[in-house]
């Protein structure tokens, strides 16, 4: 009886797949959390301040109004 030989082709190319599926993962989260911070900050009512990359957000003022005080 003859033995078979084993092809490395197929070993090589699962490797290759989960080393780019983790590599690509790691990229998405990295852009992802940037852009989840961005909308953590408009959802508070902020704004984006691409040059400092930083959230901007002044607290809204109180204001009194014939006895009822209101966020402006």
């Amino acid at each position: 009886m003859a033995l078979r030989q084993r092809s490395m082709t197929g070993p090589l190319l699962w490797g290759a797949a989960i080393l780019v599926a983790v590599v690509v993962v790691v990229v998405l989260r990295f852009d992802f959390s940037g852009n989840l911070e961005i909308d953590a900050c408009l959802d508070a009512g902020g704004r984006w301040d691409r040059a400092a990359s930083a959230c901007d957000f002044t607290p809204p003022q109180e204001e009194t109004s014939r006895g009822r005080t209101t966020a402006r």
